[in-house]
């Protein structure tokens, strides 16, 4: 993969020192139908969302269970309407201090696209792109590495979707925004040739490892193939759907991760409802359901 570029949010991001420990956390995988929204909150309150669900979201409702805090960044995974429909919400009401993108070009062909940047640009929040490689430190102990796509792709659509891998000291949390069967297979491939230089800074795991799995486009039977999910070998998996439209998540994908994963242990937006997981020790966490 090489050694990729190092990004810094603004105001207050830092490199930690190898003996920091890392402060508790929350997960939020956010109920919003048809789409993806989730987020990570540090103990100080500071968040980062991920995707912005569908147009018709109510961000209102769902800030509620944020608490106080400020919104340090939006991470887009692609231009899909179920992904950035509330985007111009979150920009006008949070006004985060960062957008990130996987790409200006994909967000330009389509007016929604072309909209939230000018909309940005409008409340002065700056617009990064982010490619295989880069790395964030979020806040002690809290990093983030984008493993998809590569620097100068041709890739369109579900497969251009940004792939980042959440490390939160020991625990580590895949989002796969949309990709289908074609970015698995690379990222495998990738995976596979991963570099000396990768295995010496993030030790002998893959870096597909996790143990939580955002599962990529809604459980479709065009993704989550057995050879990827053996690779990530998540103990959960959350599925953001709304059980209906598109036939989401698809019996097929269903099967693939009840051989990895204990039933109890997949859960689904549309039958859990918002999800949040609070970490109570390096190891453990806490799940409440919100449903409606």
């Amino acid at each position: 993969m090489g050694a990729g570029v190092t990004l810094f949010l603004n105001n207050g991001c830092y490199l930690e020192s190898p003996e920091k420990r890392y402060s508790s956390v929350r997960l939020i995988f956010f109920d919003v139908g048809q789409g993806d929204a989730f987020a990570l909150q540090a103990e100080s309150g500071s968040y980062w969302l991920f995707d912005a669900g569908p147009p018709q979201t109510n961000w209102d409702s769902l800030i509620s269970l944020l608490g106080p805090g400020q919104c340090e960044a939006l991470f887009l995974s692609h231009a899909d309407r179920d992904h950035i429909g509330g985007a111009g919400q979150i920009l006008s009401k949070l006004q985060p201090k960062q957008l990130f993108l996987p790409g200006l070009g994909l967000f330009s062909q389509k007016s929604e696209g072309r909209n939230l940047l000018r909309l940005a640009k409008d409340l002065c929040i700056s617009v990064d792109t982010l490619r295989l490689g880069a790395r964030l430190q979020l806040e002690a102990g809290l990093r983030l590495r984008v493993l998809w796509p590569p620097p100068d792709t041709a890739i369109e659509g579900n497969n251009a979707s940004l792939v980042m891998k959440l490390d939160l000291g020991n625990y580590g949390v895949l989002l796969t925004g949309d990709i289908e069967t074609p970015a698995e297979l690379m990222l495998l491939k990738l995976n596979s040739e991963a570099g000396i230089s990768v295995r010496e800074e993030f030790g002998p795991d893959s870096p597909l490892k996790s143990n939580l799995l955002k599962v990529a486009h809604h459980g479709s039977r065009s993704s989550t193939l057995p050879a990827f999910l053996k690779a990530v070998s998540p103990q959960s998996a959350v599925i953001s759907t709304d059980g209906q439209q598109y036939g989401h998540p698809h019996a097929e994908a269903l099967t693939t991760l009840s051989r990895l994963i204990p039933e109890n242990q997949i859960y689904r937006t549309d039958q859990n409802g918002s999800l949040i997981l609070e970490q109570k020790a390096e190891n453990q966490w806490i799940v409440h359901e919100m449903k409606h």
